[in-house]
């Protein structure tokens, strides 16, 4: 297929080729084997592939996957954000949160297409594939929904897949093609074009290796395409199905678990996809074990409501001098934005400290900004072994945050962190929500922070800058305070 040149000058779609007029027609007596995926001259004149940049485009809507945090952007992201300007910045940071699978409407701003389509693609996992695939698969379904839900009739979809988050490029060619031929299928006479761009992406040429296989042309690509094809492409919509998943399907006479179906409400301007999203287990494993996890994320987010609130009646009546004077956590001012920073400084926890009263301090000191965008920094500089807390007790820190300050959580810094610090991370990892994991970032110098905040705003104390210059060869002067430009987002 002949590649585009690059253009700068902006682009109607409708100036494009459609997929039906980039081949010759070839004429063919029908096969007696039919594909999967018919040739369908109708679908066909709907679809557009192009090199051309996203931000060229002039279509109703342009769908990309997209954070409200510059250190977990691609180019291609970092691109539409600039295109878009800060009006549309802002708009993505006061957005509801986004979890994978989802999607949200935003207004376009300065993009050529007036409106923005936001999602979150996952992360993968071998051994938890049939997962991260079925969440690609709502990713696309979200985003198509959404459109028709809002009569949107011209669409520029970029890959939502990343291999910066693990996930396979040519799976997740398959699935978007799959989904977007079954979409077009069902509901074709809801949309006009939906343009496939992918910018200065390499990924162009796999697509277009692929399209013929699921959206054939004439008969003599349909009937090589059929070898082609993998041999479980999904039901009727392009969901995959693991085998111990259609099991549990024809035992759910006797416990249903949480329903796995696409919530299709055409008044809302989400579509929730979380019963597609869960983890399952190894894929080799023919049974899973049933678990009601709707009734049991419920409990334990009931549980946690009420130990915060339990505990924050305590932090009211508790005298904590001794636990505010270790200044583990704190409140150090506020950013650019007037949004506060709240520090904490793992190496002021002492050894043998009784972790209820700190819990109980820490609540306190969060429960100030309840409900409030902020920023977390933590320095793990020069944290000693005998300082770490018990796995189960920053467990239930976790489970706190996640449920009471996440969605507020504008971006988490972690400073000086170790091999271990990590470790703990990743452990923590299949318990965070999507909207959680993109917003931790590591740094181990500090000259890195102070891109984005000042010394007085973190109140940077001297044994830290000690350890810094030990650890980085970094010479610290009375100019280490010295505000420095800080980032576009944080």
């Amino acid at each position: 297929m002949t590649k585009e040149q690059p253009q700068t000058e902006a682009i109607d779609i409708q100036s494009l080729a459609c997929w039906h007029a980039t081949l010759p027609e070839i004429s063919l007596e029908e096969p007696t084997e039919r594909s999967r995926f018919p040739c369908n001259e109708d679908i066909n004149k709907k679809v557009y592939i192009t090199q051309h940049h996203p931000t060229l485009l002039k279509a109703e809507a342009l769908a990309h996957p997209i954070t409200d945090s510059s250190r977990s952007t691609s180019d291609l992201s970092q691109a539409i954000l600039q295109k878009a300007g800060p009006h549309f910045i802002a708009d993505l940071r006061r957005q509801d949160t986004c979890r994978t699978g989802e999607a949200r409407l935003l207004k376009g701003y300065e993009l050529l297409c007036p409106h923005f389509m936001n999602t979150v693609g996952p992360r993968y996992h071998e051994r938890f594939r049939y997962a991260a695939e079925n969440a690609l698969f709502c990713c696309y379904r979200s985003v198509l929904h959404l459109a028709r839900e809002n009569n949107i009739r011209t669409l520029a979809i970029t890959p939502i897949s990343s291999m910066l988050k693990g996930f396979p490029d040519d799976i997740g060619a398959h699935i978007a093609l799959r989904t977007i031929y079954r979409f077009l299928q069902h509901y074709g006479h809801s949309m006009d074009a939906i343009v496939l761009c992918f910018g200065s992406t390499p990924l162009h040429d796999l697509y277009a290796k692929l399209l013929p296989i699921y959206f054939p042309r004439n008969f003599l690509e349909e009937k090589e395409g059929i070898a082609m094809l993998p041999a479980d492409v999904g039901n009727e919509y392009g969901q995959y199905q693991s085998d111990s998943e259609s099991e549990e399907e024809e035992e759910d006479a006797v416990e249903p678990t949480e329903t796995a179906k696409v919530i299709e409400n055409t008044k809302a301007k989400a579509i929730n996809a979380s019963g597609l999203t869960k983890m399952v287990d190894n894929p080799d494993r023919t049974k899973r074990e049933t678990v009601n996890y709707g009734a049991d994320e419920s409990r334990d987010r009931a549980d946690i409501e009420k130990l915060y609130h339990r505990v924050l009646l305590q932090s009211k009546t508790v005298d904590l001098k001794d636990i505010e004077a270790l200044n583990i956590i704190y409140r150090s001012g506020v950013d650019r934005r007037g949004d506060p920073i709240i520090t904490i400084v793992g190496k002021n926890l002492p050894p043998g400290v009784s972790l209820h009263r700190v819990l109980t301090y820490v609540i306190k000191v969060m429960d100030s900004i309840r409900q409030k965008k902020f920023v977390l920094v933590y320095f793990h500089t020069n944290m000693k072994y005998e300082c770490i807390p018990e796995y189960t007790w920053l467990k239930l820190v976790h489970q706190i945050f996640e449920v009471k300050f996440a969605p507020y959580l504008l971006g988490c810094y972690v400073i000086h962190p170790t091999f271990w610090m990590k470790f703990v991370g990743a452990i923590f990892r299949p318990f965070m929500s999507e909207a959680l994991a993109t917003r931790v970032f590591y740094y181990s110098n500090l000259k890195d922070i102070l891109q984005f905040f000042t010394a007085e705003q973190l109140r940077i104390t001297p044994d830290i800058y000690k350890f810094d210059s030990m650890k980085n060869g970094t010479s610290w002067d009375a100019t280490a305070s010295t505000a420095a430009s800080a980032h576009e987002i944080l």
